[in-house]
């Protein structure tokens, strides 16, 4: 498999480019709509034909939607026969692009989207406060204003960093060491992943 996602710049020309945002969409979700927008376009909020990618346990979840049915029709037909090519045609296609099917349902396609080897976002992480504080502030390398901060949080029964981002807002943290918190950061702004985290000198005491 290929060690680099898909680009997001398929999605469709002259679109604009992604701004990172607290709450935004996941960058292996966006990468995954690009990739079937080359196939076709996705449904509206209110269309009854089209698909939906979303985050889906380690993947990516690509419903598909027709005539307002999210289900493979229980009757052999020209309508069930349509659905098979549908879905067919989507995991065919997504593997071209070098996504990996986890899992192929009959209503859904689970794709796993490749990490490439290289990092694709920078942190700067640098140490604030008082040393037993154990806080850290966080910057996205060309994305000023956009960071937040880290606090090692140590108790009887479990040690881990808690995060917020640059408004204060607790951002839920799957790893308890230093990196995987900065990498929980940059997915809560929808930053692409693997992340750099360069620490530098620590700020001046408050």
């Amino acid at each position: 498999m290929s060690s680099h996602a898909p680009a997001e710049s398929h999605s469709s020309q002259g679109a604009a480019p992604f701004q990172p945002f607290p709450g935004a969409k996941s960058w292996t979700v966006r990468a995954v709509e690009a990739v079937m927008a080359e196939l076709s376009p996705a449904a509206a909020d209110d269309a009854a034909e089209g698909w939906h990618a979303v985050p889906w346990d380690q993947g990516v979840a690509v419903q598909r939607i027709m005539g307002t049915h999210y289900l493979r029709p229980s009757r052999a037909g020209k309508a069930r026969d349509e659905w098979d090519r549908l879905i067919r045609g989507d995991r065919e296609h997504l593997a071209a692009r070098g996504l990996e099917v986890i899992l192929a349902g009959s209503s859904q396609t689970v794709v796993r989207v490749p990490v490439p080897t290289e990092p694709q976002t920078v942190a700067r992480v640098r140490r604030v406060g008082r040393l037993e504080e154990f806080r850290r502030s966080v910057d996205f390398v060309g994305w000023p204003g956009i960071g937040g901060s880290l606090r090692f949080e140590a108790g009887h029964a479990t040690a881990r960093y808690e995060a917020a981002d640059h408004e204060g807002r607790a951002v839920w943290v799957g790893n308890a060491d230093m990196a995987g918190a900065v990498e929980s950061l940059a997915d809560h702004y929808g930053l692409p992943l693997p992340v750099r985290v360069v620490e530098e000198s620590a700020a001046p005491a408050d």
